[in-house]
């Protein structure tokens, strides 16, 4: 049984705004450059960088808007390029870990990522998303007591690199550090971003069935994430839209944590 996967509900007064600016965005998008295939993406690209800050932040789900806001900001800076499948394995892979669905992880959730990794691994011919696999397993093997299955789908993956280089030559550089102001933004936001993660202390949450969710586990996937970007930093080649995404992710839960904090304190003053 598949248990990474959550319900949109249209009863939801937040999905149904998300819904509604994606629908709005694209029809936009639409009108500007009649292309339908750039226009969907679009829409897309804003509902995902919606669902990966919902992950991200599972308590505060404004700050989710506060995200979409600074990436359509950004988009009218910079040209537009995302690859979706990126953003739907950190997803899927911060799932993972928060287990914020309140299920317990099957194979079936542990195959369908390593399907998604590898498929983006063959695609694309770099192996920086199976590090990614690798990654959110080490961080599971510290939080379950069931180690030894995680080092066992670890071992699997590192099959799946060596299967797949033997088809498709397989690219994993260390890239050089770029300096232009985009990756410079990247990298003061991932560093606030971590700053903020350790100090801030108001993450309980509920899980999709109602329970409260370990903030054990919250934290950890806060924390794969950022780590995520450092991988992706070092050996990815992302486009310009993932960046951006990325960016208004870590920007979005930052500031509006920092407000929901501001407005308690005075409240409780």
């Amino acid at each position: 049984m598949f248990t990474l996967g959550r319900k949109v509900s249209l009863t939801y007064r937040t999905n149904q705004i998300i819904l509604s600016l994606s629908l709005i965005y694209g029809i936009i998008c639409y009108i500007l450059t009649t292309d339908i295939a750039q226009s969907a993406v679009a829409a897309g690209s804003l509902f995902v960088s919606w669902a990966l800050v919902r992950e991200i932040d599972c308590r505060r789900e404004y700050a989710a808007f506060v995200a979409v806001g600074i990436y359509m900001i950004l988009q009218l800076l910079f040209p537009f390029h995302i690859s979706l499948g990126l953003i739907f394995l950190m997803i899927l892979l911060m799932r993972a870990i928060n287990q914020i669905t309140g299920k317990p992880l099957s194979v079936i959730d542990f195959l369908s990522v390593i399907g998604l990794s590898g498929y983006l691994t063959y695609t694309t011919k770099s192996s920086v998303y199976l590090m990614l696999v690798i990654l959110m397993l080490l961080v599971n093997v510290r939080l379950n007591k069931n180690g030894q299955r995680n080092i066992y789908l670890a071992l699997m993956v590192t099959a799946m690199t060596v299967v797949i280089s033997l088809l498709t030559p397989l690219n994993l550089d260390i890239n050089r550090l770029a300096i232009e102001p985009l990756a410079l933004f990247y990298y003061i936001s991932l560093l606030v971003y971590f700053i903020y993660i350790l100090i801030d202390k108001d993450k309980e949450s509920v899980t999709d069935l109602g329970e409260p969710a370990s903030v054990r586990r919250l934290l950890y996937a806060q924390l794969f994430y950022g780590l995520a970007q450092v991988v992706l930093i070092i050996f990815g080649d992302m486009s310009i839209g993932n960046r951006l995404i990325f960016i208004s992710s870590m920007l979005g839960v930052v500031i509006y944590g920092v407000i929901d904090q501001y407005k308690k304190k005075q409240v409780n003053e």
